[in-house]
């Protein structure tokens, strides 16, 4: 009875938890952290849909009218480009969570693969959401993102269809908001819940020291405080950092006088900075390598009962710092020493 009372949530969350996974050192609240800013981006980005008109003339005039005539406008449209950056940040921090804890071994290895997967979602609807005030930055970084396309395979025919056209216009912004608003958020909510369905169904978190993994405490109150507790601080923090940091509005976007240098998102723009020195072997191969070796190394990386080989664990997650490492000291270049003509600023 006790069970059934829960209703919905008795097939969300296990009636039991490991002990261990309660301790905020296991998972830094990341998964929490996670749901919480989407739920913001959720909430803000219904809001949003009221206004926002998604033409090549009519974005940037709504982004106004939202930013300056609507109650607390300014304020929801900032909540929600924090709540997407933080989210992004989060997703990088979780996978590097799950790496060092080994948590990819045996059944969990296809929950990794849908963690991968929303991981990639999450990213592309932040790039899509990023373009859609058409501002000069949004423009001319969509530029120079089409044009990274064109190196990758099946990359024109990827540009074709975000461009809708023979340049940048109305039906680039259709396309970019039909993704932004309803492929990619459908597709991270129907993965996420087969993501904490993956985890219920692997018996829970997974705990590394073997002492907890038979210690159990029921999910009500234990786990649902704590989970709760954890939401409420992430959404108040993300509010704080919208009250004190506004987001901006660029000036409106001007085909006809692009910046020197033209640069992509931050979040592209290393990807930008590398493939300046090679499109081959500073894009192609670093990201087919890359994709290869996450995706199917920790395969390999666990026993034959699915547990992760310490040594193997050790050099995944030395493997996916240094290639952060390597990617943010590209982005730190291409943003602050990188001048017209894409010239090195000494």
């Amino acid at each position: 009875m006790a069970v059934q009372s829960r209703g919905f949530w008795a097939h969300i969350h296990a009636p039991k938890v490991y002990s261990r996974s309660l301790c905020f050192t296991a998972t830094f609240g990341l998964g929490v952290g996670l749901l919480s800013c989407m739920l913001l981006l959720f909430f803000t980005g219904a809001l949003l849909l009221f206004t926002y008109i998604p033409s090549m003339q009519g974005a940037y005039s709504s982004l106004q009218e939202i930013t300056w005539s609507y109650p607390y406008g300014h304020f929801i449209r900032t909540v929600h480009n924090i709540s997407g950056t933080v989210f992004v940040i989060l997703l990088a921090l979780h996978f590097f969570r799950v790496l060092w804890a080994g948590a990819y071994g045996g059944t969990r290895y296809k929950n990794y693969v849908i963690g991968v997967s929303l991981m990639g979602l999450g990213l592309c609807t932040f790039v899509t959401g990023y373009i859609l005030p058409m501002d000069q930055v949004a423009y001319w970084a969509l530029t120079v993102g089409l044009t990274l396309l064109e190196y990758f395979p099946a990359g024109n025919f990827l540009k074709h269809l975000v461009l809708g056209g023979a340049t940048i216009d109305t039906p680039t912004v259709v396309r970019l908001y039909f993704m932004h608003v309803a492929v990619f958020p459908l597709l991270l909510v129907l993965l996420s819940f087969l993501h904490l369905w993956r985890v219920r169904k692997d018996n829970g978190l997974y705990v590394q020291s073997k002492k907890h993994s038979v210690q159990k405490l029921t999910a009500d109150p234990h786990a649902y405080i704590r989970e709760a507790t954890l939401f409420i601080v992430t959404v108040i923090a993300i509010l704080l950092i919208a009250h004190f940091f506004p987001a901006s509005l660029e000036p409106r976007a001007a085909p006809l006088y692009p910046p020197n240098p033209v640069k992509a998102i931050w979040l592209l723009v290393g990807t930008q900075e590398l493939l300046s020195f090679s499109v081959f072997w500073g894009g192609v191969i670093p990201i087919v390598l890359c994709s290869i070796f996450f995706v199917f190394y920790p395969r390999v990386a666990c026993d034959q009962y699915g547990h992760p080989i310490q040594s193997r664990r050790y050099f995944l997650f030395s493997t996916a710092i240094s290639v952060t490492a390597i990617y943010i000291g590209c982005t730190i270049v291409a943003i602050w020493f990188r001048g017209p003509n894409w010239l090195l600023l000494y």
